[in-house]
């Protein structure tokens, strides 16, 4: 009897994966958020990985 190993553990995670998936939800969990609250929301998510991306060399650069 030959059977296929899966991998312990959950499965891969993949980044974006989350929000994606919320994306695609949302309208089933809060009808009341429109496509603008949504343009926002990545808005806010990019600018948070873009401080992100730069802290770290303005704090190599300060020492």
């Amino acid at each position: 009897m030959t059977r296929t190993l899966e991998p312990a553990g959950p499965p891969q995670w993949t980044p974006g994966a989350g929000w994606e998936r919320l994306k695609r939800e949302m309208p089933q969990l809060a009808p009341e958020l429109t496509d603008e609250d949504l343009r926002i929301a990545d808005e806010i998510i990019a600018a948070a990985k873009r401080a992100e991306r730069q802290t770290p060399s303005q704090e190599r650069r300060a020492a």
